[in-house]
């Protein structure tokens, strides 16, 4: 089924947006343009600010042809924690969403980085989240 959802005004322009999976209901975390990170139901249409993410610049040196850098929001399945990664670069951070602090910083190396979305992903492991990146 699909549903059509207002994001709210006090998220401001959202940039990316990552589902919470391990929820029933139809919860995502959104990134906005200003770093902020929201989490958002969009059946009630109640937004929360969760925390912020830096969204880190850096300078491609030889872009690809049609691939832009740009950030992209990640969300652990259980909505503790948000990772912002650069697609088409090399960076990007972990971010504990009930402490604020970043737990991790990522540096996929510069080997034809401009090539590809960065790769990253959190799974559930032995109880536990982890992510699972690309290094050099």
């Amino acid at each position: 089924m699909l549903t059509e959802s207002v994001i709210p005004n006090e998220c401001g322009r959202i940039i990316d947006i990552a589902p919470l999976n391990r929820e029933s209901a139809s919860n995502w975390l959104m990134l906005a343009e200003h770093g902020g990170i929201f989490r958002v139901n969009a059946d009630s249409g109640e937004a929360e600010f969760v925390g912020r993410g830096e969204i880190l610049s850096e300078t491609v040196e030889h872009p690809f042809d049609g691939h832009a850098l740009r950030p992209h929001l990640h969300a652990s399945p259980d909505g503790q924690f948000a990772a912002i990664v650069n697609d088409h670069g090399r960076y990007g951070r972990v971010i504990d969403l009930r402490s604020g602090n970043v737990t991790l910083a990522l540096d996929g190396g510069d080997y034809c980085s401009e090539t590809v979305p960065f790769s990253f992903a959190f799974a559930a492991w032995e109880e536990r989240i982890v992510a699972i990146h690309r290094t050099a």
